[in-house]
């Protein structure tokens, strides 16, 4: 009897491990795209967390019901990546790499992006300071795929590098770029498929849209605009 009872304990404790461990397969594919590109700086794997999950996925909601997937960011007390695609089924892995792709962007030794181009999604998505992250993937009404990540601690602190470079491996050519004063802009205009020169551009132009902290679409029209900022102390 006191056999089975404590098989029956061991199974039972098991069974709490397991539960209390285990994500979804698409928290895994979040999680192993972003480890993946930190992995190549060498900064510390991220955990998931279910709570930044539940605020990316009621703020992706909110946004569905009341603004069309407006890409919008929440301004929350976290760091946040955004993506919208367009036309297929976009995955976690297709977000996390459209954001690791802006790396051929960031130029460490300046800590700046190439003028007028996009890095800082990637900046927090390789940003040593963050330990957590929690997504979700939104489909939208119109067949649009909207995807928010929220970091903690967030990343992108007007000043600071996203890693040091002591610990990573050697960054790309250094083209300077600085912003309004005299502090380093990680953010400029969204790199779009469709240039019209003044960074406007219509939803039938384009069919990914990206943006860091501050995209808002224009009233009652299709276009989008997109202004860049950056976390200060």
């Amino acid at each position: 009897m006191a056999s089975r009872m404590a098989t029956v304990m061991v199974v039972m404790v098991v069974a709490m491990v397991g539960s209390a461990g285990a994500v979804s397969s698409e928290a895994e594919e979040f999680l192993a795209a972003h480890n993946k590109a930190r992995s190549k700086v060498d900064v510390a794997a991220l955990e998931w967390s279910e709570e930044l999950e539940a605020v990316a996925r009621k703020y992706g909601e909110k946004q569905r019901d009341h603004h069309q997937c407006a890409m919008v960011h929440s301004r929350g007390p976290y760091g946040e990546n955004l993506f919208w695609g367009y036309g297929k089924r976009y995955t976690p892995t297709d977000a996390v790499r459209s954001w690791e792709n802006e790396s051929k962007d960031y130029h460490y030794e300046s800590n700046s992006c190439t003028p007028g181009k996009v890095c800082g999604h990637y900046t927090q998505l390789v940003w040593a300071d963050t330990k957590r992250v929690g997504c979700a993937v939104i489909g939208c009404y119109d067949g649009a795929t909207f995807i928010i990540c929220n970091y903690d601690p967030p990343g992108n602190f007007v000043g600071e590098r996203p890693y040091e470079r002591s610990k990573a491996k050697p960054a790309q050519n250094v083209v300077s770029e600085r912003g309004e004063g005299s502090t380093t802009r990680l953010a400029s205009a969204a790199e779009v498929s469709a240039d019209e020169g003044d960074g406007q551009f219509s939803r039938a132009d384009v069919k990914l849209c990206q943006c860091m902290l501050s995209c808002v679409s224009k009233a009652n029209s299709n276009q989008w605009r997109h202004e860049s900022t950056a976390h200060k102390l």
